[in-house]
């Protein structure tokens, strides 16, 4: 969970990059500080979406996780039930004999 929780942060700091230089190159006056700004824009936008792509696939991991979680927990309340009927119903043979 961490793990995710960080990268999850380096995203938002890289979206605040993306948005940093698309700014840079709004404000950008001269055809060589376009240039520069183009070309930061499209490193930032690449590191942007190799971290957006990163983040969705540890975040597609938690549903899997999950997943797996919920059904274990269902197995195991299936074996409780069982096992809990069973003792049950050896109680209630002990009781008639005992009673009998």
């Amino acid at each position: 969970m961490k793990t995710i929780q960080r990268e999850r942060k380096v995203l938002n700091t890289k979206r605040l990059d993306l948005d940093a230089a698309k700014s840079r190159l709004r404000k950008a006056k001269s055809v060589e500080a376009q240039g520069n700004a183009e070309a930061d824009l499209r490193v930032i936008q690449a590191e942007f979406d190799k971290q957006a792509e990163i983040t969705k696939l540890l975040l597609e991991g938690i549903q899997t996780a999950h997943n797996n979680h919920l059904k274990c927990l269902r197995d195991f309340v299936e074996s409780q039930m069982s096992f809990y009927a069973l003792a049950h119903q050896h109680m209630a043979d002990l009781q008639r004999e005992l009673s009998g």
